[in-house]
């Protein structure tokens, strides 16, 4: 209805201004007076003018329509004046987007207001960072723990710690890593950071999230400390028991000595008294193994890492071994995809793990049929890894909790330390140790590297 209005209003100025010059155009022919010319030149110009601006009010009007669309503007108010008569619903239509933008924009602004207030209040702290190492946003909690006022650029992190800048640039996306910060007392302050990276707006950020951790290391602590009081309990309690029993033996045994002159019975109670006396040395020879053994888990000299060819290393390792493959008729293989891959690691400490876990598979396959090992090498999602397989008997699934566990063995005569020793080296690696076993199929542990 309003565009017929508008068409037949833009008709009708056509044929006045069509009228115009047709009479400009008679009055030349015809030779009239200076005056008619004039009147009608003049005529013709105020129909061409009122024409233009018929046809560019509407432009006009939604062009500042649009351009407060764009600023953001949604409080202009759209006069009934200017369109009323030519478009009669389109002042109508404009105030209605309008007020729709303005409730969007209001809503939007209520829910960002929300999501300012849930980030600040979450106890976990957030922060962004950009390509140039700028802080756009920053909450709370994330201040706390840094204990500053404000944060703006990464670079303000070294009030904290000179190292924590190139700590977070060299954090790697979802891989937790700890850095230690100083609480407010000065004490230490274990804290988790993680990086996910992000798009916003076309731009590239980094999301870190900061965590403190030192209620769950303590609670891990805790748990670790009960399990190695239990098995220095249950070891320490092994040796002494019987030391404390043959040394009342030794005592029965000498005491009737003062009292019996017989020979033959003397030479009874000596007899057994050197027996007591030799299975206390044994007991105690035990004991200081035990002790040697626990030793060794805390004596691990630090690591010095280099690059190492993964297939010869693994290579190495295996031909350690080829002589009991043989006699045992079991398959050791040893192979890298690809055949350069290459690992930063020391490769004295990785050797001592992977020849452990090497003879665990060994002792696994004793009596299988048909015997395999594979140690292998390679990469998962960028992670290099390291993994020894057999086709043994398997771990227990009930057992499969304590197998890292210090001196936890099933094996007669084991010790217990070579799964523990395997993690431990891989902690001083910041790597970590996967078991994978199903009973009477076989087990497979892999090593992986950060």
């Amino acid at each position: 209805m309003a565009f017929n209005r508008f068409s037949l209003q833009v008709l009708l100025r056509l044929l006045a201004l069509l009228a115009s010059l047709s009479l400009l155009a008679w009055s030349l022919v015809q030779d009239a007076g200076i005056f008619t010319l004039g009147w009608l030149i003049a005529l013709t110009l105020l129909q061409v003018w009122l024409l233009f601006r018929f046809l560019t009010r509407t432009n006009d009007e939604l062009a500042a329509f649009l351009l407060a669309l764009q600023q953001q503007d949604t409080m202009r108010a759209y006069s009934s004046g200017k369109l009323e008569k030519q478009f009669s619903n389109l002042r109508e239509s404009f105030q209605k987007i309008s007020r729709q933008f303005q409730l969007i924009r209001v809503d939007k602004e209520k829910q960002t207001r929300l999501y300012q207030a849930l980030i600040n209040q979450s106890p976990v702290g957030l922060f962004t960072l950009d390509q140039q190492g700028g802080v756009p946003f920053c909450n709370r909690a994330s201040l706390h723990l840094f204990g500053l006022e404000e944060l703006s650029r990464l670079e303000q992190c070294r009030n904290v710690s000179d190292a924590l800048p190139g700590f977070v640039d060299k954090l790697r996306p979802e891989r937790p890593e700890v850095f230690p910060l100083s609480d407010h007392k000065a004490h230490t302050l274990p804290v988790s950071f993680t990086r996910k990276d992000i798009l916003a707006g076309g731009e590239a950020l980094r999301l870190i999230s900061m965590s403190p951790i030192r209620e769950e290391l303590e609670q891990h602590e805790m748990a670790s400390w009960q399990k190695l009081i239990r098995v220095l309990t249950h070891e320490m309690m092994n040796s002494v028991t019987p030391v404390v029993t043959l040394s009342k033996n030794i005592e029965m045994c000498l005491n009737p000595l003062a009292d019996n002159p017989d020979g033959e019975a003397r030479l009874g109670y000596i007899h057994d008294a050197l027996h007591s006396a030799a299975m206390i040395g044994e007991r105690s020879q035990g004991l200081m193994e035990f002790v040697s053994t626990y030793r060794s888990l805390t004596l691990l000299p630090d690591p010095k890492p280099s690059q190492v060819m993964l297939l010869p290393f693994l290579e190495k390792q295996t031909g350690v071994f080829l002589a009991e493959a043989r006699d045992r008729e079991l398959e050791l293989k040893a192979n890298a995809v690809p055949e350069d891959l290459t690992g930063f690691f020391d490769q004295g400490l990785m050797a001592q793990a992977v020849i452990n876990l090497i003879k665990n598979a060994i002792e696994a396959t004793t009596g299988t049929s048909g015997a395999r090992i594979s140690c292998s090498a390679g990469k998962d999602n960028d992670r290099l890894f390291i993994r020894v397989s057999d086709n043994g008997m398997g771990i227990p699934e009930d057992r499969m909790d304590s197998v890292f566990v210090p001196f936890f063995t099933t094996k007669e005569g084991g010790s217990g330390i070579g799964l523990s020793l395997c993690r431990q080296i891989m902690a001083m690696h910041k790597g970590s140790i996967e078991a994978d076993s199903e009973p009477g199929k076989g087990s497979t542990f892999t090593l992986w590297f950060t």
